[in-house]
């Protein structure tokens, strides 16, 4: 069963994503394990109520995804923070 259309992958958002991760690598600044610990650190410190929700997909609705990333030139990562946003953002709105 593939579930990938539920998904609403926007993947123009995630070329514009890719783009901002490459000024991001050619800037040369980078992050040390220490750094991320710290940072990981200091967010569950201010954020005590937040939860975090495990998910799985199945082996089919994965490799759709895989290749549906591949042939728009982006991961898989970026694909799937960028359909997490914006379910975000459409039950949520624009909250700044």
């Amino acid at each position: 069963m593939n579930h990938l259309g539920s998904l609403q992958v926007a993947f123009g958002s995630i070329k514009l994503a890719t783009a901002v991760n490459q000024r991001w690598a050619a800037s040369g600044i980078q992050f040390s394990w220490s750094d991320m610990h710290r940072l990981h650190e200091a967010f569950w410190r201010r954020n005590t109520g937040m939860q975090v929700l495990a998910w799985a997909m199945e082996p089919d609705d994965t490799a759709s995804l895989v290749e549906r990333s591949r042939a728009e030139q982006v991961t898989v990562n970026s694909a799937l923070w960028t359909t997490f946003l914006a379910v975000q953002y459409d039950s949520q709105g624009d909250r700044r």
